[in-house]
């Protein structure tokens, strides 16, 4: 699998979730959350810049 935004802000992530006494289900979803919106927002500049807009 290939997940790069949790790769990178996993440590983080943890140490904030640690911080806010949060649950490893509270954890997970926040890090899946965060994983889904940076490949949503790849995906859009992806399509825009094959648009090939002037």
């Amino acid at each position: 699998m290939h997940l790069p935004t949790i790769r990178r802000r996993i440590q983080e992530m943890a140490a904030d979730a640690m911080r806010q006494r949060s649950s490893y289900k509270d954890f997970l979803a926040h890090l899946l959350e965060a994983e889904c919106a940076e490949r949503e927002e790849r995906r859009k500049q992806r399509l825009v810049r094959d648009a090939n807009f002037p």
